[in-house]
């Protein structure tokens, strides 16, 4: 309870990165819809995250800039997962610093 939560959520990300790399889909590049005609329809994935921070939504990577990840292409899936997971007092928050997660709580 003193970080947030009272789990990590270190286990999951570590066992959707499993899963991701098996089918060979871990980074929003992957996921690249080369057919959409809307920038918005870019991925086949979208990922919904609470900036707690800057008290916004985070649609990923569609905002991945604001997290301050220059090509959006290069986000990990399974850590935008992690961060829409973050259940208060469930789970950890993610804190992103710099362009890396800092530490996953």
């Amino acid at each position: 309870m003193l970080h947030g939560g009272v789990h990590s959520g270190a286990r999951f990300l570590d066992w959707m990165r499993e899963q991701l790399a098996a089918k060979g889909k871990t980074r929003f590049s992957d996921l690249r819809d080369e057919q959409a005609t809307l920038e918005s329809r870019r991925y086949r994935l979208q990922v919904i995250a609470s900036d707690l921070t800057a008290r916004r939504m985070l649609v990923l990577p569609r905002d991945a800039a604001l997290l301050g990840v220059d090509h959006p292409d290069e986000l990990e899936v399974a850590q935008a997962v992690r961060m829409s997971m973050s259940i208060p007092i469930y789970f950890e928050p993610v804190i992103w610093r710099n362009e890396l997660p800092a530490r996953i709580m």
